[in-house]
């Protein structure tokens, strides 16, 4: 793993360090902010050294793969927010790509889910399939920013998706057993990495344990958004 010293920058983001720590001060963030931003920048420049990346080849995936690889040591700016100041700016400087313009926000979730099924839990791809399905089905239909919705999502919220997609029966046991494993799945990924601040797999019903025909039917709308309006 890289080293450094706090708030200096090695490796090949090394010549951008003074220009974003004055980038960050012009746009009124405050100090303590700032030095926890270049000592971020420090940590992906060591890792892309690490890892042989030029910036150019850091897409949101490999991004994802950095802030994964941080959250084995560190519990501090590992979410999929804390990057976005350091990517605007090397954006800017037209040093790193711009996200594909054809992704939709939960299509770029969809995308680093499925980059973490492939490589931390080894999936083969017919399964990694199945569980982007689930997934899309899930986060689809954009109405609201998908963070600030799933930053509100709670259980009430997991439940009602599960009755809605199987209490009626209709679907059958094969297709309830896939979403509600894809979903825990999901839902765990989706904490790991910031996107939900609570762990919600314990939200999600067990076809062992229950029977979807006799599950409740959906009550009223909490104030938390129904993430298939995402």
């Amino acid at each position: 793993m890289w080293r450094l010293s706090i708030s200096r920058v090695d490796g090949v983001l090394a010549p951008y360090a003074s220009g974003f720590r004055l980038w960050l001060t012009e746009r009124g963030y405050r100090p303590p902010t700032v030095e926890d931003q270049v000592w971020l920048m420090a940590h992906l420049s060591g890792w892309l050294d690490e890892q042989g990346i030029e910036p150019a080849a850091l897409t949101d995936q490999a991004a994802e793969r950095f802030q994964r690889a941080r959250r084995e040591r560190y519990s501090h700016l590992t979410g999929s927010r804390a990057l976005r100041p350091l990517l605007g700016y090397l954006r800017g400087l037209g040093l790193v790509p711009e996200p594909l313009a054809s992704e939709s926000p939960a299509e770029t979730v969809v995308a680093a889910y499925r980059e973490y099924l492939l490589g931390e839990r080894g999936l083969v791809e017919g399964s990694v399939v199945l569980r982007a399905r689930v997934a899309r089905l899930f986060l689809g239909g954009p109405s609201d920013p998908i963070e600030a919705a799933l930053a509100q999502l709670g259980p009430g919220d997991v439940t009602r998706f599960v009755v809605a997609q199987c209490g009626d029966g209709r679907r059958g046991t094969a297709w309830a057993s896939t979403l509600v494993s894809g979903l825990r799945s999901l839902v765990v990924f989706l904490h790991i990495t910031g996107r939900v601040p609570i762990p919600l797999a314990a939200a999600v019903p067990s076809v062992a344990s229950w029977r979807l025909s006799s599950l409740p039917r959906p009550g009223p709308r909490s104030h938390r958004t129904d993430p298939r309006e995402l």
